[in-house]
């Protein structure tokens, strides 16, 4: 694609190479990019964050750097967007180191971190396992002042439930309650799942009880953590009372709630137990 013929300021070539580069026309917006070049209209912040982000896109990260170091050479700084773009490409690459090196140059050029830069951080040194490094960014998050966003505390909390620390998890989540930060479905059933692999299910159906009272709705994951639980342990009944409750409240059970309930019922009669059904009125439930 070519801008040739249109008379096009640099608010109307950064336009057209951000939709380019959106659309994955990595190369059409590359072309655009020289041709700006070549003319008076010299690019901007913009324009060069909508061409780095299209080059890591399109997995070219080695020449979305040597883009980057252009850019100052046009007299052009970059800014947080620009890093986060890049550190972002690293990360997902599993470049921490090429990512903390972004980092320190951000640092250095007097560049804020912000939650997106901390986010990305903190999962990427949880992924590997690096817990205490992702705690620590997060408590460097605050101490500059900046707000933590209910995403870096799940990272956090499903990080540590994943190593087994659910009492550390919960103690997480009432500090950041305590902070005025709103847990969201994700986190509550973060932690559930930790507590019912661990099996506290007493805990966790406590911590259900805890996301209702606070007006957050169970969605199907909740329940079919539950449900499972319930099933592990051969509480068929307290499984389908459970279900049956979920569904007076508006859960609509999904094919994983069926096959849990169906894999344990068959179970429990193989070991020569008959799970009852008085309890729940199968009929009222919407198959």
């Amino acid at each position: 694609m070519s801008a040739k013929g249109l008379n096009l300021n640099t608010v109307g070539y950064n336009c057209l190479i951000c939709a380019l580069c959106k659309n994955g026309k990595v190369q059409e917006a590359l072309q655009v990019f020289a041709e700006m070049s070549s003319k008076e209209c010299k690019p901007d912040i913009y324009t060069f964050n909508s061409v780095i982000y299209g080059l890591c896109e399109d997995n070219k990260l080695e020449e979305a750097l040597l883009l980057y170091h252009d850019m100052f050479l046009e007299g052009v700084i970059a800014n947080t967007v620009t890093y986060n773009i890049l550190i972002r490409a690293f990360l997902g690459k599993d470049s921490i180191r090429q990512a903390l090196k972004l980092v320190d140059e951000m640092l250095f050029r007097g560049c804020p971190l912000d939650n997106i830069t901390y986010n990305g951080l903190i999962k990427a040194f949880c992924k590997v396992g690096a817990i205490e490094k992702g705690l620590k960014l997060f408590d460097e998050m605050l101490g500059n002042g900046i707000f933590p966003s209910t995403i870096s505390c799940n990272i956090l909390i499903n990080a540590l439930c994943r190593i087994g620390k659910v009492n550390d998890a919960l103690l997480f989540l009432r500090d950041m309650i305590h902070r005025g930060l709103a847990p969201h479905i994700v986190t509550y059933n973060t932690l559930i799942n930790g507590l019912c692999k661990i099996g506290h299910v007493q805990e966790a159906l406590n911590l259900f009880d805890s996301l209702q009272a606070e007006g957050i709705c169970p969605d199907a994951i909740t329940y079919n953590t539950l449900i499972g639980r319930y099933c592990k342990e051969g509480l068929f009944n307290d499984a389908c009372l459970l279900l049956y409750k979920g569904v007076e409240n508006g859960f609509i059970p999904n094919e994983v709630t069926w096959y849990i309930l169906v894999n344990c019922y068959i179970k429990e009669s193989n070991r020569g137990v008959r799970p009852s059904f008085n309890m729940v009125n199968f009929q009222a439930l919407s198959l």
